[in-house]
């Protein structure tokens, strides 16, 4: 997953004594407070949402749609890591990938036979494949029957999944799930010291921006 960056400055740590670290691993998500270089221990806080979860919801959500892929983690993992990100526009984004199917993405599957990964669909690729001479595009396999290169390539449509599922990492609640990041976050905030973060003379966090304003302005459902 990703989150748009405009400026490489974004992120650097800042010179601030006093930090927020957001760490979203395989299971988990921690959130660190850093103070003067140490982590402030009493106001860490963990989310019970990590990568294998969003995988896993992904799979459930195109196996419903689409194909049953319940058995396909790995391909589904390289999937999520290549096409959903963080969206800044929430609502924005799941007009636009509805009303406009030339926004949704195509992620070819693998056959296993010529390829062992999946991969996106070229832009200049047609998205149906027509097969305009049987005879010419079908191919023998090792036993000799005769397959239809057309009926060879599947695709996963991806929309409103690109957003939805990395939205579960600030909404939990849309898969029952109580508590997200910004919730997360602020009751973490209220277990800090706050005279040593008064004190401190940049009081900015050392989060990339994108991320920072997520965080700071969840979606309110």
């Amino acid at each position: 997953m990703s989150f748009p960056v405009e400026d490489e400055g974004q992120l650097r740590f800042s010179t601030s004594l006093c930090h927020l670290v957001v760490d979203s691993g395989f299971s988990f998500t921690h959130v660190l407070p850093v103070i003067d270089g140490r982590i402030y221990k009493p106001g860490v806080r963990r989310v019970d949402v990590g990568g294998k979860l969003l995988t896993n919801y992904l799979k459930d959500i195109v196996s419903f749609r689409q194909w049953n892929v319940m058995d396909d983690t790995p391909v589904i993992n390289e999937l999520k890591e290549a096409l959903c990100y963080c969206s800044m526009e929430f609502g924005n984004d799941l007009k636009r990938y509805h009303a406009d199917r030339r926004e949704r993405k195509h992620w070819i599957l693998p056959d296993y036979v010529r390829t062992f990964e999946g991969r996106l669909r070229d832009d200049n690729e047609e998205d149906d494949t027509i097969v305009a001479d049987e005879e010419e595009l079908t191919k023998a396999n090792d036993d000799g029957q005769s397959v239809a290169a057309g009926d060879e390539e599947q695709a996963l449509e991806m929309g409103v999944e690109m957003v939805t599922v990395p939205e579960v990492l600030f909404n939990p609640s849309d898969i029952g799930i109580h508590m997200g990041m910004s919730p997360r976050k602020l009751r973490e905030m209220m277990t800090l010291p706050l005279r040593s973060v008064m004190n401190t003379a940049d009081k900015t966090m050392a989060l990339p921006s994108p991320l920072a304003l997520r965080m700071e302005d969840c979606r309110v459902v």
